[in-house]
């Protein structure tokens, strides 16, 4: 590649590059300008609208039903024709306002937003009566003045007498009367009724749905013999008339407008309440449900052990019961589900406290009877009676240590014959020594044949 060449490229690459910048910043400019102009006509600034609208134009004119990407897959219109006519006409630049409308409607982009095309038809309907009443009258164009010949110097001679009948002259043309053009009072008039008018229509816009096929009727009736005026007069009568019309409509329309934003705050009222309700009834349900199984449980546990338990534990259950059940809260039934099951906690380690100081007693009784029975010689007796006690005393050594002397001595009286006695009586004696390592038969009550098996069964441990 020659340097020329490369020197080409590098020109044309800029070329591109600043183009593209300039073409961006161009889109930006007429965006950037249209999104204040609009947001400048929704808060009445409509010199401001007026300015940034026809630089939009100037950057972009053709109007365009998606052109400006707001969020995602949305698109806004690009209506500028149409907002710098609106401005025009709240300006009282009723001629600029109609072309621009007229134009708006030709680009055929407006029709297709219902509302917007509405407001477009209304104002452009009101511009064209404000420019009608503020024409200027005709003026009569003056008729030319007669040619006059000029006098000539030559002798004008007699005229001669003439027989016959003298022509007779036409009548001279009457001109006719210059029509008069319209009334200025009228045209004032009018012109301050435009305001009025504009209102009626944004009235009948902006309230469609809160007037009746009467009422727009009246309003549109209003508005019509207004604008056909035909003296200051009668313009000035209609127009208090249609602003007392548009008084009391606007009046109707804001009352049915209340009434039904407070229809539909009521009705969304009920709603929430209905869904707190509902809510409230599935966190009750399922606060139900987990407590069920503790009160069941609370149930069993009184049925069955009521009379051994202590009054209170009884009367504290019992009423945690009936609070539970009749909660009709979440929160209330969770409370009454969790001091329940602490209240059948307390009454059980109460209870099994009560039944083992009563077992320790019932087999207090049993060892007393069991010693009784074995020193009077009732083996057969005292052996039932050591047994049972010996299950609730597990670690009484002298209970232990009685019951092996019990099985021994019946081994001795079948001549030393059962060893299974002698077996068994080698079991307590072990499990006597495991209680107490250091424990004795005392050789005042027990014989010393027994002495020396028990001497010989701790010898092997």
């Amino acid at each position: 590649m020659t340097p020329l060449s490369r020197r080409l490229r590098l020109v044309s690459t800029a070329l591109s590059v600043i183009a593209l910048a300039v073409t961006t910043q161009a889109s930006a400019g007429w965006e950037s300008s249209y999104q204040e102009g609009k947001a400048a006509y929704e808060a009445g600034e409509y010199g401001k609208t007026i300015r940034l609208m026809r630089a939009a134009i100037g950057d972009k004119g053709d109007e365009k039903a998606n052109a400006i990407k707001t969020s995602g897959m949305f698109f806004e219109a690009y209506l500028p024709h149409f907002y710098l006519g609106m401005a025009l006409s709240q300006r009282k630049d009723f001629k600029g306002a109609f072309d621009e409308l007229n134009t708006s409607e030709s680009m055929k982009v407006i029709p297709k937003f219902r509302d917007l095309y509405v407001q477009l038809k209304q104002t452009r309907s009101a511009a064209e009566a404000a420019m009608s009443a503020e024409a200027p009258p005709p003026v009569a164009e003056k008729p030319p003045p007669p040619v006059t010949p000029p006098p000539s110097r030559a002798t004008t001679p007699e005229p001669v007498p003439s027989t016959k009948e003298p022509v007779k002259e036409p009548p001279k043309e009457v001109p006719k009367a210059v029509p008069m053009g319209p009334d200025p009072a009228l045209t004032q008039a009018l012109n301050a009724a435009a305001g009025d008018i504009a209102g009626a229509l944004k009235l009948a816009v902006d309230n469609a749905k809160y007037l009746d096929d009467s009422e727009k009727r009246r309003l549109d009736t209003s508005v019509t013999e207004l604008r056909g005026a035909q003296t200051a007069s009668s313009a000035g009568s209609m127009r208090q008339e249609l602003q007392k019309t548009v008084a009391e409509l606007r009046l109707k329309a804001g009352a049915r407008k209340k009434e039904e934003d407070d229809r539909l705050a009521e009705k969304k009222k009920e709603e929430d309440a209905l869904a707190a309700r509902m809510a409230q009834n599935r966190a009750l349900s399922d606060a139900v449900s987990r407590a069920t199984p503790v009160l069941q449980e609370a149930e069993g546990f009184l049925s069955e052990n009521r009379p051994n338990l202590q009054p209170a534990d009884a009367q504290r259950i019992q009423r945690l019961l009936e609070s539970a059940k009749k909660s009709t809260s979440p929160d209330a039934v969770t409370r009454a589900a969790t001091d329940l099951r602490s209240a059948v906690a307390t009454a059980r380690k109460s209870l099994d406290a009560t039944r083992r100081a009563s077992g320790t007693r019932e087999a207090q009784g049993q060892y007393a009877r069991g010693v009784q029975a074995y020193f009077e010689g009732r083996y057969d007796e005292a052996l039932p009676a050591l047994q049972q006690a010996s299950s609730s005393l597990p670690k009484e050594a002298a209970l232990k240590a009685f019951l092996g002397c019990a099985y021994y001595k019946k081994f001795l009286l079948t001549k030393e014959t059962d060893a299974t006695l002698k077996k068994e009586a080698e079991g307590e004696f072990r499990a006597a020594l495991a209680a107490d390592r250091g424990f004795t038969l005392d050789a005042r009550y027990f014989p010393p044949k027994v002495i020396a098996f028990y001497k010989e069964v701790a010898g092997k441990r």
